[in-house]
């Protein structure tokens, strides 16, 4: 499963961050420490690692989110 912008012409203006950072912010409030993306594709590598995720170099290119695990302490 992808993320997507819809309509297309809209991509690439910072809505799909805006949307994570959200989702990020909800999953802190909650507790959340441990959270991934699977099976990112190498032409969305750049935006995961922006977002504050890291590969784990696995082979379906799984990706972990750092932020969580330093605001987890």
């Amino acid at each position: 499963t992808n993320m997507t912008i819809l309509p297309f012409k809209e991509a690439r203006e910072g809505r799909g961050g805006q949307a994570l950072s959200l989702f990020l912010d909800w999953a802190r409030s909650i507790g959340v420490t441990d959270l991934r993306a699977t099976q990112v594709q190498e032409d969305s590598e750049g935006f995961w690692r922006k977002m504050g995720f890291v590969p784990l170099h696995d082979a379906t290119n799984d990706f972990k989110c750092v932020a969580l695990m330093a605001a987890a302490g």
